[in-house]
């Protein structure tokens, strides 16, 4: 099928990420992950973005504070994450919506998780702009990897296909798993172009499907699904 020639590569803020770096990208954070199903004994498809909120404020000792941001910097600046004196604080620009926000704060964890370094006594900060300028190339890939990490802790794989066999709609999506349509029509993409192998023009074609309750194309997304179980 020509669809599932894919070049296996996305490109994410200015960088073309390959489906083996897509992959190492999620492994970074499993790790986390486990630690956050073992506490609350759940499994991956029953992770919720309040579980891994839960498990950094109360276990980890993270703080977590919305900050209102105004003027030009509201639409520009997401949050932060800042690493002083063996202290985790996640901050989060109050003005954006719920599910923006959610998606924020996974990814400034993604930063605590897997960038810093707390063997290292300096202080270290990571800063979320809603735009690639100022980013060299090294902090590109840290954002993008902060990105699709968040995604996948906001719907694990397991739990985006539980959800397609319970018939979630839209709708559905982002009030079970607090996420926005653009993030869930990322994560979406994201599976089927890196797990599934189709070429992502075909991905986001089936993704529209999708949003306007199309059968093919939903037909076509759990058939791939299907497959993805069969070979797991």
């Amino acid at each position: 099928m020509p669809e599932l020639e894919s070049k296996k590569f996305m490109k994410y803020r200015g960088l073309y990420i390959t489906r083996t770096q897509y992959f190492e990208m999620i492994n970074s954070i499993k790790p986390f992950i486990t630690q956050v199903m073992n506490n609350f004994y759940l499994n991956e498809k029953e992770l919720r973005y309040y579980n891994y909120f839960d498990f950094c404020e109360n276990v980890l000792g993270y703080s977590f504070v919305e900050v209102p941001i105004s003027g030009k910097l509201k639409k520009l600046l997401a949050g932060s994450v800042l690493y002083e004196n063996g202290m985790i604080a996640i901050g989060c620009n109050s003005s954006m919506v719920p599910g923006r926000k959610n998606f924020t704060k996974l990814h400034e964890i993604t930063h605590a998780q897997v960038d810093i370094d707390v063997n290292n006594c300096m202080s270290q900060n990571f800063t979320d702009v809603l735009t690639n300028k100022g980013y060299n190339s090294s902090d590109q890939f840290r954002e993008i990897r902060a990105d699709i990490c968040s995604s996948y802790m906001l719907i694990t794989d397991s739990a985006l296909k539980e959800a397609f066999w319970d018939k979630y709609s839209v709708e559905n999506f982002m009030d079970d798993f607090g996420i926005t349509l653009p993030a869930l029509k990322l994560r979406l993409k994201n599976y089927l172009v890196f797990n599934i192998n189709l070429h992502p023009r075909y991905a986001e074609k089936l993704i529209e499907g999708f949003i306007k309750k199309d059968n093919y194309s939903i037909g076509i997304i759990l058939l791939c699904m299907y497959y993805d179980e069969q070979r797991s």
